[in-house]
């Protein structure tokens, strides 16, 4: 027989909290931003080989970022207790991820293709530069990737207002007295509302 442990998660995974994200620093956005400007561009011009490389640099990118040794515990750790309260899950179903995320690499992707289909061969070097620009923005500023999105500033609630307990009006009451206006008594019923 075994014991019950109160807190397995605690116990396994002492330094992971599951209400403390890790958000991507600015160095590893910057990589996936550079990453995938030189992909779009290389896209939109037609150049297959610096388009290859953009998205070699993407994968490095993406690999880089989930290898780091935090996160790689974190996800084993959320992975083997989906059922705790994650941040990871609040934020993506606060800011509906799971439609906004496609949604925008979608764009991306259609902008990239329209560039290349519709952009003509002597603009072709300014529009690659434009869709470039535009993409890698997108991506900088994409929800889940940037930080500023995950902030919970309007569910934030200071800690000095549960500090002191306050006296409400009315506490004094019972709870009979705030249906029937005075106690109850043997006559009185509680299913009506007058005595």
């Amino acid at each position: 027989m075994t014991a019950y442990t109160p807190a397995p998660l605690a116990n396994l995974y002492p330094e992971v909290d599951p209400h403390q994200a890790i958000p991507l620093s600015a160095t590893e956005r910057f990589a996936l931003t550079v990453s995938i400007g030189v992909m779009a561009y290389g896209a939109v011009v037609g150049d297959f080989i610096i388009a290859g490389v953009g998205l070699a640099l993407v994968a490095i990118a993406c690999v880089v970022c989930s290898q780091k040794t935090q996160r790689r515990i974190r996800s084993q750790a959320r992975g083997r207790f989906p059922s705790e309260d994650w941040v990871e899950y609040r934020t993506a179903n606060r800011l509906n991820l799971n439609l906004f995320l496609p949604l925008c690499i979608g764009s991306i992707g259609a902008l990239i293709v329209a560039g290349f289909w519709y952009i003509p061969p002597e603009h072709a070097t300014l529009g690659g530069i434009i869709i470039a620009i535009v993409s890698a923005a997108t991506i900088w500023f994409l929800p889940g990737l940037n930080p500023m999105w995950s902030k919970d500033e309007e569910y934030f609630v200071p800690e000095e207002i549960y500090d002191d307990e306050v006296e409400l009006p009315g506490s004094e009451l019972q709870p009979d007295e705030y249906v029937y206006g005075t106690t109850p008594s043997a006559t009185t019923s509680r299913h009506r509302l007058y005595p």
